[in-house]
């Protein structure tokens, strides 16, 4: 049996690959349908690119470079998600993320705490059923659902614009554990935008607020009362972006009220007798 707490385990106990080995860290995340992360380098000249490299179950299956962003002081990368591997892989160890810098440092970067949780969740919720899975990219799956509060599809996500942002679909007609789970990246410029918040209304009732005080990916997840799920045939969902900016506030060229870059929305059942 997979232990789901099995990601904790020291990165050192893991195989690297040869030259001055732990000098790189960072951590790689999981996120719809792109795998980021972050190289950080505390010994070598700041500048140039880090190779970074996917191993499952002691086979190469992807690669990409990480290159210094001076902002940041680290380095960064990301290429998009396949098939190639599992969240699963990340709780077992079958999957290492090795980063190799060109002058022979290495070192293996963990998953991420929020890819971490995700994998833990989904071992433990393996009897969910997804109700409904909605991909907000040019070719997603959202559109038919979008309603005021939403940008022009990008690749893989759509801004929220405007101070709130709505989409509807058919409230499902059986009672049960209901989960809705919002996996979105914010806008997010310390000082100047340190944090966003975003207050979530079903049916016009307040559930809950998901918070955002770092950027990058993440994932949140509310449970749905089934009263209120039931309480309509037309489940409304509103997100109430209470820090939303706008980026040419900031001197970029962008005069949208952003808050959310939203990925993938789900709603699923979970096994058990609902309250």
């Amino acid at each position: 049996m997979v232990n789901p707490l099995s990601w904790l385990r020291p990165l050192f106990a893991k195989q690297t690959p040869p030259g001055q080995a732990g000098q790189l860290n960072g951590y790689f995340a999981v996120g719809a349908e792109r795998i980021s992360g972050v190289v950080r380098a505390p010994f070598m000249a700041k500048g140039g690119t880090v190779d970074v490299q996917f191993v499952l179950r002691g086979v190469l299956v992807a690669r990409c470079t990480a290159a210094f962003v001076i902002d940041h002081n680290c380095y960064e990368f990301a290429l998009p998600g396949g098939g190639w591997f599992k969240l699963a892989d990340v709780l077992d160890d079958s999957l290492e993320v090795h980063a190799i810098a060109p002058n022979g440092a290495t070192g293996t970067l963990q998953p991420h705490g929020q890819t971490g949780l995700r994998a833990i969740r989904e071992h433990l919720t393996e009897s969910e059923d997804v109700l409904l899975d909605l991909t907000f990219g040019r070719d997603g799956t959202a559109a038919p659902h979008l309603r005021e509060g939403w940008g022009k599809p990008e690749a893989a996500a759509a801004w929220t614009v405007g101070a709130e942002s709505v989409l509807q679909f058919d409230a499902p007609a059986e009672r049960g554990n209901y989960v809705l789970g919002l996996t979105a990246t914010p806008f997010f410029a310390p000082p100047d935008v340190p944090r966003q918040e975003a207050d979530v209304l079903l049916n016009e009732v307040y559930v809950t607020s998901f918070t955002y005080l770092r950027g990058g990916e993440q994932y949140h997840e509310v449970r749905i009362d089934p009263d209120l799920m039931a309480s309509s045939p037309v489940a409304t969902v509103r997100l109430r972006h209470l820090y939303a900016a706008r980026p040419s506030d900031l001197g970029k060229p962008d005069n949208r009220l952003i808050a959310l870059r939203v990925a993938r929305l789900r709603l699923t059942r979970r096994a058990g007798t609902a309250d």
